[in-house]
């Protein structure tokens, strides 16, 4: 490829080459679009039909929804993409897309229910601010912060924040009873819940409200974007996607109220009760048992970004333990209401001639 400084000495340079190019293509839309309004205007003239609005040609809307899809498949690798209508603001910079914040004036009258988060806590003096502020850019009623057998600055920092109600607790109770507590406190129609560990936008955040408050009863952060094929899953993630699978929800994946962040409805919370929520797995299962609606609208990336501690690290590490044991539950659950196999069906075979019993050797063999 030749050199810039040697085009230049033949008279044209790169830049100047790509700028020909893309005015000569400004102008040919710009005539397009300008022929496309004058046979508008002739029309009209002859009685036809009504005269667009400037700036709403036809070829232009074609051109903006090419670069609504053209948006959408820059960030497919990255998950499904949050589309906010009238609220996700994009502009041309540098020839780059970049997103602004979101406005949360605009959101204040796009609910139509009280919405409050809840966020456990245990020594995350680093994250809990940052978490904090991204809450703060939402329209939340309340904003509950559960400290549990913390040992660091975390109760001084939460306590700087105006709009936050505490939940203090010396000894520690883990997240899942963290979450339990915060929902007994709250007394909003929407709860998100989100751990103190893991900042997360705003903007990523809205899905989960906007999925419940529209109707559903629990709105779960859909991981599977993240995970890779079976053969590289850990038991973690096999136990979760069994479960679903039990419960006739196959679609879901290995989707679970284990997984930050996640909203759940007052609705749910009444039927199930707020004393399940200490062990996610369980709730989960009895929600899908009893009818409600559980939806995935969108994915964060919580995988990777997990704090990394002693105890979480590891194949049959105590985290992972304690998962496979509260999905274990779940599953003792399901037995003692479907039966002992759950959803599969015993399909050919009668246990009840095997046993012995008296009415059915009488009527299905006889000894010769």
């Amino acid at each position: 490829m030749r050199s810039t400084r040697v085009m230049k000495k033949q008279g044209i340079s790169r830049a100047a080459k790509r700028r020909t190019i893309v005015n000569k293509h400004r102008r040919a839309s710009r005539s397009r679009i300008s022929a496309a309004k004058r046979r508008r205007a002739l029309r009209h003239r002859a009685g036809g039909m009504k005269p667009r609005r400037a700036g709403r040609s036809r070829i232009g809307l074609k051109r903006s929804r090419s670069r609504r899809r053209y948006g959408q498949r820059r960030r497919r690798s990255q998950g499904p993409r949050i589309w906010i209508r009238g609220l996700d603001r994009r502009v041309m910079r540098s020839g780059r897309r970049t997103r602004r914040l979101l406005d949360t004036r605009k959101l204040r009258g796009r609910f139509r229910h009280r919405l409050a988060a809840v966020v456990t806590c245990r020594d995350e003096e680093r994250t809990l601010p940052s978490v904090i502020r991204q809450l703060e850019r939402l329209p939340l009623q309340e904003i509950i912060v559960v400290i549990n057998g913390s040992s660091d600055r975390s109760l001084e920092l939460a306590s700087r924040f105006r709009h936050v109600t505490i939940v203090w607790q010396h000894e520690p109770l883990g997240h899942d009873v963290g979450r339990a507590v915060g929902a007994r406190v709250s007394t909003a129609d929407v709860i998100l819940f989100m751990d103190g560990d893991l900042p997360i936008r705003a903007e990523r955040l809205v899905p989960y409200l906007r999925a419940v408050d529209r109707g559903a009863d629990l709105a779960l952060n859909d991981l599977s974007p993240f995970i890779g094929a079976f053969v590289e899953q850990d038991d973690v993630t096999r136990i979760k996607m069994f479960l679903n699978r039990v419960l006739g929800r196959p679609d879901l994946g290995m989707n679970s109220m284990t997984a930050v962040p996640h909203a759940v409805s007052r609705r749910l919370i009444d039927r199930i009760g707020i004393d399940l929520l200490a062990v996610p797995p369980k709730a989960h299962a009895m929600s899908i048992m009893n009818g409600l609606k559980i939806v995935s609208p969108a994915s964060v990336d919580v995988i990777r970004r997990n704090r990394i501690r002693p105890h979480n690290v590891g194949s049959g590490n105590p985290v992972a333990d304690l998962i496979i044991g509260d999905h274990l539950e779940a599953l003792s659950l399901i037995a003692q209401h479907a039966g002992p196999r759950c959803a599969y069906p015993d399909v050919a075979r009668r246990r009840d001639i095997a046993r012995g019993d008296d009415d059915a050797n009488e009527h299905h063999y006889t000894v010769i």
